[in-house]
């Protein structure tokens, strides 16, 4: 099954479909243990912090690392791999005891977890047009896939399916108030006139 989102503690959601074989590989294994970790009664059973950070995150067995022999630049700091294992460091971590819990449970929740809708899902939610949403995903406020319901149909004619953890977090962009039939009309300015 392909990667599609990885959502951080933060709420923001990675979009991961263009990751290599060999990076989504790396991630599975980072995740599978995190969760397990997560999952155990003794996390520092199934793994340790240090132990986690030293063969996954800051490590040249980490592909985006690899390309820059171990040292984290802006660019591998911005790809979604490092930014989805550095989230997974930082859930273990709090897990551990080794960083302070944030106030909310997000941290709890497994980040693979994500629903695709089509987009005239979200359109009716937020209460816009299709061609609202489709901007948005072409600005990349939304991460939209070609693919299927979760049992199986095939999605809509265009086939664009939306992130729902992406949609979440879509501010609309309001310009004011507006009709089906287009923006609201001001009625021309009256003045009183003096006799």
């Amino acid at each position: 099954m392909p990667l599609a989102t990885h959502t951080t503690i933060d709420g923001d959601v990675l979009d991961l479909s263009d990751l290599t074989a060999e990076e989504a590989a790396h991630l599975r294994k980072a995740t599978a243990l995190v969760m397990a970790a997560l999952e155990a009664e003794d996390s520092e059973s199934v793994v340790t912090w240090r132990d986690f950070n030293a063969r996954f995150v800051h490590t040249t067995k980490n592909p985006v690392l690899r390309k820059t022999d171990g040292f984290v630049t802006r660019e591998s700091w911005s790809h979604p791999l490092y930014q989805a294992l550095y989230d997974l460091d930082v859930r273990l971590g709090i897990q551990q005891g080794k960083m302070r819990a944030p106030r909310h449970k997000r941290w709890l929740q497994d980040p693979r977890q994500d629903t695709f809708v089509p987009v005239s899902t979200i359109a009716t939610q937020k209460d816009v047009q299709v061609k609202s949403v489709h901007k948005a995903i072409d600005r990349g406020d939304l991460i939209a896939h070609h693919g299927h319901f979760e049992d199986g149909r095939a999605g809509p004619k265009a086939g664009l399916m939306v992130s729902l953890n992406s949609a979440k977090g879509w501010k609309v962009r309001s310009r004011g108030p507006t009709s089906k039939t287009g923006p609201a009309r001001r009625s021309p300015r009256r003045t009183a006139r003096a006799s």
